[in-house]
């Protein structure tokens, strides 16, 4: 069996979904030249292996659509319900298992924070297997390989901290020594949540998440403006502006606002229209026949805001929908015809 050149390590993290390669070879090679890394050709021969293994492989379908250009260093593969998807550079190269039976983010399993977490018990052991078999594979391949074992979040908070010192310092050894540092001058700007409060340090603070369900846990800071919450041994990455004091008349569910109301519908709608259910689609034509729709044009990047100005798209159909009321209150934000501009949904 051919033995690898490449310098480095394997890595696989079961508890991050991720495997990733971080080639240490002095030697650099230009993109003319990038089929001499050896790292590439180990990376081509791992696709390879989980191809016989009944993953189908293909090019990344977002990178194929919008990148053209970089689809030779960015692949997709899916079995049954396990999926993933792998990216190459000079440096390495990353493989990020997911799936999207059971998911958080409204975008799908891909953009998951809790990978693993999330997976159904029988993807979750498919899991498992292909990625020991894959490290078997390696090893034979005279790869260096390292299976990382989980750590507990509040080990992984302190881990990541000693990882990256400019963040909280280099004396970083338990959760209370995020707290002093976040109680230094100048730290006050990260430190609001949506009511204008000071956050402190291990604290309990309310937020909803994607589903819109109300959860409650602990909070300490993680960077920037995002804070850890810890709730019965997870965690979870909220922005400050996104979280709040706890009280018992707080709805278990957060109300959609008239937009999200309209935004629903408008979604309906086109699923209606896809499937050629036509009289579903009368019914809820009706009632959206007297709000006026638009939908937001990044002039910047070129591209459409996705519902509650949350990324972007390309695909119109993606794009989100907003009422009128909504863009006349904040036209500076939504249609100020220098970055953004509204442009009517045709009836």
């Amino acid at each position: 069996m051919k033995k690898y050149l490449a310098k480095g390590t394997l890595t696989i993290s079961t508890h991050r979904t991720t495997i990733y390669f971080r080639n240490e070879e002095s030697k650099c090679y230009n993109f003319q030249d990038d089929h001499l890394n050896p790292h590439y050709q180990l990376w081509e021969h791992i696709l390879g292996y989980l191809s016989r293994r009944g993953f189908h492989v293909t090019a990344d379908p977002r990178i194929l659509k919008e990148y053209r250009c970089l689809t030779k260093d960015h692949k997709y593969g899916i079995k049954n319900n396990l999926e993933f998807k792998t990216e190459r550079f000079p440096t390495g190269f990353n493989i990020e298992f997911y799936q999207n039976i059971n998911t958080e983010h409204k975008s799908g399993g891909e953009y998951d924070f809790r990978k693993y977490e999330l997976m159904p018990y029988l993807i979750k052991l498919s899991f498992r297997n292909e990625v020991l078999r894959l490290a078997e594979y390696a090893r034979k391949k005279g790869v260096n390989v390292v299976i990382e074992k989980p750590l507990s979040d509040i080990k992984k908070i302190i881990e990541d901290n000693q990882k990256n010192p400019h963040v909280h310092g280099p004396d970083i050894y338990c959760l209370q020594d995020i707290a002093k540092y976040m109680d230094k001058p100048g730290m006050c700007y990260n430190d609001k949540d949506a009511n204008g409060k000071k956050i402190i340090c291990g604290e309990i603070k309310a937020f909803y998440n994607s589903k819109r369900r109300l959860l409650i846990g602990e909070v300490w800071h993680h960077i920037n403006n995002m804070w850890w919450v810890l709730i019965n041994g997870e965690r979870h990455n909220i922005a400050s502006f996104h979280l709040f004091d706890y009280s018992p008349d707080l709805p278990n569910r957060k109300p959609l606002t008239h937009n999200q109301q309209i935004q629903r519908l408008h979604s309906e709608l086109q699923k209606a229209a896809d499937q050629q259910n036509y009289e579903r689609c009368i019914v809820l034509r009706d009632k959206l026949k007297d709000v006026k729709l638009y939908r937001v044009w990044s002039i910047n990047h070129g591209c459409w805001w996705r519902p509650d100005s949350s990324g972007y798209t390309s695909d119109k159909n993606k794009a989100g929908v907003y009422t009128d009321e909504t863009i006349n209150n904040n036209s500076s934000y939504f249609n100020n015809q220098e970055t953004t501009k509204a442009i009517p949904v045709e009836s």
